[in-house]
Formats: structure tokens, C-alpha cells, sequence
């Protein structure tokens, strides 16, 4: 061995396993908003500002993807001491300019689901002041941490080059900087779990199958992940004050691209069900035609179950969540979405076998629901 490199750690490179995990998280999230999109304009053609949010979320977390190839291409997952001095400046510059892509991706995120959230909600003003303040919240804390991270030094290029051409400038005491990035990781671990745990207070008021509720609830509140993935981010922020900082940070970045993409990911499978069930009715009628009735009845037993009411007029309608109003009360015409929905039974029981007859108590179709 080299006596000039006698006792120094391995040249080891974790870089690689950092850029694979980004690229493979942006490819689920990008494939994910993908097929919400074509959901809201194809299925529920409906597109609204949630999804736009999502897609800005989107490219700001495949921007982040980008600034973190080329950091790992400057070093950014090898020990510092083996790293040229333009490598070493050029690792930090991208490190630093992370910091508008990443929280900016997350917050946008986050925005999303606040504006979706919004949409399930009938027109309740304390919940929509709520998450308005949170969005709010969101803009300024982290249009704070931009400000504070690039007016931090004089010029601005000492923050990643005190060596180089800059060899000299003045820079605030690494605590301010230190303590807002921790204030802003809690509050961004706190909004996730805000936003996780509020689908609880909408669904119970919707008028849905307690299995549907269950389920939806569920894949909403999967931003849980997120929480735990910006804690960890949080308590990570201290290893870019170590000397050995391109090696000592890969964790960080893990955990801030675990964030971006859980919270683009969570937020995004619960709006495609619409998709996958037309999609599965699909191939359940190729199968019916290629292999005959009884393997399409083994995929899907719906078809041969008998209806419980009366009639054979069987239907599946996709609907958009927005359309199920709170409970009020026993009143009849006072929920016009569900009157929509009663309007198909009588209009079948008009057309039906009673003919001219007067109409038979008694739901004559029976409607699955999917929602988005």
C-alpha cells in the first residue's frame, strides 16, 4: 500500500446505490402521475388544481434527481479525502442547489393533497381555513429556507468554493442555518402527518361503504411514510457539518428523496382505482371471448352473482369522491348526487316490464361505485 495512504478508510462508493434509488423512485412516481392524469382527463374527465400542483411536484423531484447524479458524479458518495479539489467544490455546489428542488418538491406535494383534500370537502369553511393556513405555512417556511441558505454567504459562490477563485467572503454562524433547517424538517415532518391523519375527518361524513372507507382512508393516510422519512431527514441534517461531508451526507439525500417521492406516490394511487377497474373489466371480457364464460367467471365472480333487488339491470359507474356529500340527516331532496344516482332506477323501472304501469317500489339496478 501506499504510505501516503496508510490508515485512510477504503475508497468506497455509495453513490451508485444513491443514484439507482432515485431513478427508480422517480420512474413509480412518474408512471404513478402518469396514469392519474389519464384517470382525471379520460375516466373522470376532470382535471383539477390538485393534479397540477402534482405534476409541478413531479418535476421539481425529477429535477432533484438530476442535481443528484451529477453530485454523486462530482463524489458525493466517497470519502473527501480522495476527491480533487474541484470535485470536492463541485459536490458542494450540487449539494447546495438541492435545496430549492427538494423541499420545494415535497411542499408543492404536499400543496397537492391539501388541494385535493379540499375537493372531498363539502364547502366545510373551518377545514378549508385549516388547510389553507397550511399551504400558506408550507410557501413561507420553505421559500425561508431558500432565502436563508443563499443569503447565508457574501458572495454567494463562497458557500461552496472557499478555496477556489473565492478565496475570500463572510458567511453567517453556521447556526442559523443549522437551526432553521431543523425547524424546517420538524414542521415538514408535522405537516405530513397533518396531512395523513385529515382524510380520517372527511370520510366519516361521506356517504360511502364502511369497506370503501376503510380502504380510501387507508391510502391516504399512507403519508404516515413521508412523516417518518422527513423526521429521519431531520435528525440527518448534522452530517453536512462534517469534515467528511461527501460521505456523511448520502444518508441525508436517501431520506429527502424517500420524502419527495412517498408523498408523490401516496398521493397519487388512491385516484387511479377508475383506472385499474375499467381496465380489469377489460381483460375479464378478453378472457370471457379467448378461454369462455367459466375462467372469466373465476376472475371475476361479480358477473355471476345473482342482484339482491329486484330486476337484472346491473351497472358499474365510476364517480369522482368530490360527488359524495356529508350526511344530513333522513330529509329526501336534499343530497342531489344521490338523487342523480336513485334517477337510473326509476328511469329503468319506467322502461322496464310494467311498461306504462305505475312504478314499483324498489331499486331496479344496482350500481358499484368507484371513486377517485
Amino acid at each position: 500500500m501506499d504510505p501516503a495512504f496508510a490508515g485512510l478508510p477504503p475508497d468506497d462508493d455509495k453513490g451508485v446505490g444513491l443514484v439507482v434509488t432515485a431513478w427508480a423512485l422517480g420512474a413509480a412516481g412518474t408512471i404513478l402521475l402518469s396514469m392519474r392524469m389519464y384517470t382525471r382527463a379520460f375516466i373522470v374527465r376532470k382535471i383539477g388544481r390538485d393534479d397540477w400542483t402534482m405534476v409541478l411536484s413531479v418535476i421539481l423531484a425529477l429535477i432533484t434527481n438530476i442535481v443528484v447524479t451529477l453530485m454523486v458524479h462530482y463524489g458525493v458518495g466517497r470519502h473527501t479525502v480522495f476527491l480533487t479539489e474541484e470535485q470536492r467544490v463541485r459536490a458542494v455546489f450540487y449539494i447546495w442547489l438541492s435545496v430549492p428542488f427538494s423541499p420545494g418538491s415535497a411542499a408543492v406535494g404536499k400543496i397537492s393533497i391539501a388541494f385535493l383534500l379540499m375537493r372531498l370537502m363539502n364547502r366545510d369553511r373551518r377545514r378549508e381555513a385549516f388547510l389553507w393556513t397550511l399551504i400558506a405555512l408550507l410557501i413561507i417556511v420553505n421559500m425561508l429556507l431558500i432565502i436563508i441558505t443563499f443569503a447565508e454567504c457574501r458572495p454567494v459562490t463562497f458557500l461552496w468554493d472557499r478555496v477556489g477563485t473565492v478565496a475570500h467572503g463572510t458567511c453567517w454562524s453556521p447556526t442559523v442555518q443549522q437551526d432553521y433547517g431543523y425547524f424546517q424538517g420538524a414542521f415538514s415532518a408535522f405537516s405530513d402527518l397533518v396531512l395523513a391523519l385529515f382524510p380520517i375527518t372527511i370520510l366519516w361524513n361521506l356517504q360511502l361503504p364502511f369497506r370503501s372507507k376503510l380502504v380510501i382512508g387507508f391510502l391516504m393516510s399512507l403519508g404516515v411514510v413521508a412523516t417518518v422519512a422527513a423526521a429521519v431527514k431531520t435528525v440527518e441534517l448534522n452530517n453536512l457539518a462534517t469534515m467528511d461531508f461527501t460521505w456523511d451526507a448520502v444518508e441525508l439525500v436517501y431520506w429527502f428523496l424517500a420524502e419527495n417521492w412517498i408523498i408523490i406516490i401516496c398521493a397519487c394511487v388512491p385516484t387511479i382505482k377508475p383506472l385499474i377497474v375499467t381496465n380489469w373489466e377489460n381483460f375479464t371480457r378478453v378472457a370471457s371471448y379467448v378461454f369462455g364464460k367459466s375462467l372469466a367467471s373465476t376472475i371475476d365472480t361479480k358477473d355471476d352473482q345473482p342482484s339482491q333487488f329486484t330486476g337484472n339491470s346491473n351497472q358499474q359507474y365510476s364517480y369522482s369522491l368530490e360527488s359524495y356529500q356529508p350526511l344530513r340527516g333522513t330529509s329526501r331532496g336534499t343530497d342531489r348526487d344521490s338523487l342523480r344516482l336513485l334517477q337510473h332506477g326509476q328511469q329503468d323501472r319506467d322502461a322496464g316490464q310494467h311498461g306504462s304501469n305505475p312504478a314499483v317500489p324498489g331499486i331496479m339496478k344496482t350500481t358499484e361505485i368507484s371513486v377517485v
